[in-house]
């Protein structure tokens, strides 16, 4: 790789294409912050790899001249560190992704990453709750927050919030981005209009015993609600942050008797794939998720042999 150039020009590219890169993602494709924190270490590591490599500083690359070679050797360096191929993929996704945006906004044009493949893994089903548990979930968060002697809007809050990620297949981030102002519509329509990834918009209905749920979390909450607030508010009013209630779960996994493993996107699946169970066309599905694809609808949904059995001889002409 030639690291002759003029360094001061190639290093301010550089930065100034990663932050325009990473903002287009977070603004205009509404990627999750967490993707794109993911993506940003990827590019990040890449460089450092590539200065170490060649023993030069992270000023003295020239990313013009990086080559296949280059890229495939910082591949093998990660894969030594026993990354996973899903991992590697998304790596790959995440550089192609910035090759092309630099080249597009003219920052630098360097295509080498296209002749790189993507390298095969076997994608794992999500693993949904069994009904049963996801039902009870919600109460035993309320039973398990009580025990342990927390503020009863939190309690609330946090009862409201699993309750409508599970009632709706909303993300977590999704739920999280609602204004107090949204929850006035809400109770008027029993829906809201949810902009997604992409800036995909969609319609989710809402059902009674979620507005209940949030209408008492907003009754006991110590915060005043003001239209341009978040409904769902952290302990010191500010937003409430995803990982508070990854936590939650995490603590009451030990709870129940099911070795899913617990998030808030399980609620999700869980949505998927009993809706499904209970007659729901994937179609209507795919709506409610608001997947682009109907290929990713089916890998959040779930049936066991036993079911399919069923809906087989209820539905077939012979038997």
């Amino acid at each position: 790789m030639n690291t002759n150039f003029d360094i001061h020009k190639s290093i301010c590219l550089l930065d100034d294409a990663i932050e325009a890169w990473l903002s287009y993602l977070l603004k205009h494709k509404r990627y999750s912050e967490h993707t794109v924190t993911n993506y940003r270490r990827d590019i990040q590591q890449l460089f450092t790899f590539l200065a170490e490599h060649y023993a030069v500083k992270r000023e003295a690359i020239d990313v013009e001249k990086i080559t296949a070679a280059d890229l495939r050797a910082f591949l093998v360096y990660k894969r030594q560190r026993h990354v996973q191929s899903v991992s590697l993929a998304r790596c790959i996704s995440a550089l192609r992704g910035f090759f092309y945006f630099a080249k597009k906004r003219e920052y630098f044009d360097n295509l080498a990453i296209t002749t790189l493949r993507l390298p095969k893994y076997k994608k794992s089903l999500p693993k949904p709750l069994r009904l049963e548990n996801a039902i009870e979930i919600p109460h035993l968060i309320k039973d398990y927050l009580t025990h342990k002697r927390v503020h009863a809007w939190i309690i609330a809050r946090d009862y409201a919030v699993i309750l409508m990620i599970y009632c709706t297949g909303m993300r977590i981030s999704e739920a999280l981005s609602l204004y107090d102002r949204d929850f006035e519509t809400i109770q008027r329509s029993y829906s809201y209009r949810v902009v997604g990834k992409g800036k995909k918009m969609r319609v989710v209905p809402i059902l009674p015993v979620v507005i209940e749920a949030m209408h008492n979390y907003r009754k006991l909450c110590i915060y005043p609600c003001k239209e341009d607030t978040h409904f769902f508010k952290g302990k010191n009013g500010g937003p409430l942050r995803a990982r508070i209630i990854q936590l939650l779960l995490e603590e009451i996994r030990g709870l129940i008797n099911d070795e899913t493993c617990m998030t808030p996107h399980t609620f999700r699946h869980s949505f998927a794939t009993h809706m499904l169970a209970n007659g729901c066309d994937l179609r209507s599905i795919q709506e409610l998720l608001g997947h682009e694809s109907l290929a990713t609808t089916q890998h959040y949904t779930e049936l066991d042999d036993q079911y399919l059995m069923q809906v087989y001889k209820k539905a077939h002409p012979h038997t």
